[in-house]
């Protein structure tokens, strides 16, 4: 009967010992796979929308561009529900990444006090807050420049919404376009304008770059063209693109992958010349030479330059444009030369404002003020 007994007793303990050891596996094991493979599928739907959540405050400064971390996170093992204690589980995290340095888009697990953290690094700028003594200064400027030099003709601004805009729930700092339109609006009350925010999206912006793509600003044109008067064929464009695209975020990051660069070329772009009044052996639209160097970007128009007059030989009539632009300018005017018979491309970075009269010429010409918010945040750039 003892002997018995002892089974009885070693099968009840040993059943028990497998069920413990079945539901440790289970708890240990099993859960976390499985919430760790909902959590995963979780990030990638959230990431369509593109909106990272911060690691840090800006890194390094480099040439005006702040590259921010961001890590996408979901919690998935209850224990920490207190705010302050999340904070430290947040904190745990965020030090994990900066010391560790896991590799941008792969998914990765952290456990901290109690907690299990998927996530997944992605990048997007971080900006200042918004300087609403350079935005004043700004529209002064162009007021100033109107009454001095083109006091008569039709006038036009629009600022450029910087990607941080459009992920601003999601960052330490953003810069706050809808505040600055707001304030040129009623500083620049006697000129025309639109605001561009509305049909543009992250996804019009390069994930590498700060700069938005030449192929996605359709919308913005067409946006454009119902202010001034014109028309753009969007069928008229043939896009080409190149592959292994790292915009100005490499020098920053070094695990950014690259991504495709897209420029569109039409009968227009094709047939007009250019006068560039910093690189006299470049007479195209495109300099295709550009792309393999250190700035791709600069494929636009042969990139940054204090003056530039693009000529449309094809003209249906005699239209004329001059844009104050800074480097976005430099990808969307070649989408407009259909539309004109001349353009001349002004950036007030590199070009002093009394030079003006001396190598632009404003008479029959629309004047438009086509800037990113960056800079109308830093208007002491501008000469």
């Amino acid at each position: 009967m003892k002997h018995i007994k002892r089974k009885i007793t070693v099968s009840v303990l040993g059943t028990m010992l497998f069920v413990f050891a079945v539901l440790l596996a289970t708890v240990n094991i099993f859960i976390p796979e499985y919430l760790t493979s909902e959590a995963q599928k979780a990030i990638i739907l959230e990431d369509e929308r593109k909106d990272p959540v911060p690691l840090t405050e800006a890194t390094d400064f480099e040439e005006e561009h702040f590259l921010i971390s961001g890590v996408r996170y979901l919690e998935v093992e209850e224990g920490l529900t207190e705010t302050e204690h999340l904070s430290k589980a947040e904190y745990q995290l965020r030090k994990y990444c900066r010391e560790e340095r896991p590799a941008a888009d792969e998914f990765h697990t952290l456990k901290t006090g109690g907690s299990r953290f998927v996530f997944r690094i992605t990048h997007v700028e971080a900006d200042e807050y918004v300087n609403f003594d350079s935005v004043f200064k700004y529209g002064e400027k162009l007021n100033t420049l109107a009454e001095t030099y083109f006091p008569e003709n039709t006038k036009y601004f629009v600022t450029i919404p910087e990607k941080s805009y459009y992920v601003r729930d999601k960052v330490l700092n953003y810069l706050n376009h809808d505040e600055i339109v707001g304030d040129l609006n009623d500083i620049l009350y006697e000129w025309k304008t639109t605001d561009i925010a509305s049909v543009l999206t992250l996804d019009d912006y390069y994930n590498t770059d700060r700069h938005w793509r030449q192929e996605q600003l359709e919308p913005v044109v067409s946006l454009l063209g119902e202010l001034m008067g014109f028309t753009v064929d969007e069928k008229a464009f043939t896009a080409h693109s190149v592959e292994n695209f790292t915009g100005a975020y490499k020098s920053l990051s070094s695990d950014i992958p690259a991504e495709t660069l897209t420029y569109l070329t039409s009968d227009a772009t094709e047939k007009a010349t250019v006068s560039n009044f910093q690189n006299a052996k470049f007479t195209g639209v495109y300099e295709t030479e550009k792309l393999t160097s250190k700035g791709p970007y600069d494929v636009f128009l042969s990139g940054a330059t204090p003056l530039t007059v693009i000529k449309n030989p094809n003209a249906e009539k005699e239209r004329k444009l001059v844009i104050f632009r800074d480097s976005y300018g430099s990808s969307i005017a070649p989408l407009l030369i259909g539309a004109y018979s001349e353009i001349t491309l002004v950036d007030l970075r590199y070009m002093a404002s009394d030079l003006l009269e001396k190598y632009v010429d404003f008479t029959d010409t629309e004047v438009l003020f086509l800037m990113s918010d960056k800079v109308v945040n830093n208007s002491t750039l501008l000469k």
